[in-house]
């Protein structure tokens, strides 16, 4: 949950609910819609998954390059139709 919709912060908005939550002042009601929409109540939590899906995929580009595989360039080259 990041950006803004409707000129809401929803990076700030999101840090609030955190906040709330973990003081235990949000009203469960709340705290169950949030997590419907996948909320995740820590920012650590949300770090450690996305650090962790970088180093996946980081693998699997090292296990194809190891195997003689093609991979995709992460430098956002130019397709090779575009190239010629």
């Amino acid at each position: 949950m990041a950006g803004s919709a409707g000129g809401l912060p929803l990076g700030q908005w999101t840090a609030d609910a955190r906040r709330f939550y973990a003081r235990g002042d949000m009203d469960e009601d709340r705290v169950t819609q949030l997590e419907k929409l996948g909320m995740a109540w820590s920012h650590f939590d949300v770090a450690w998954e996305e650090g962790l899906a970088a180093a996946r995929k980081g693998m699997e580009i090292e296990q194809r390059r190891a195997e003689g595989l093609p991979v995709e360039s992460s430098a956002g080259a130019m397709p090779r139709k575009r190239r010629e």
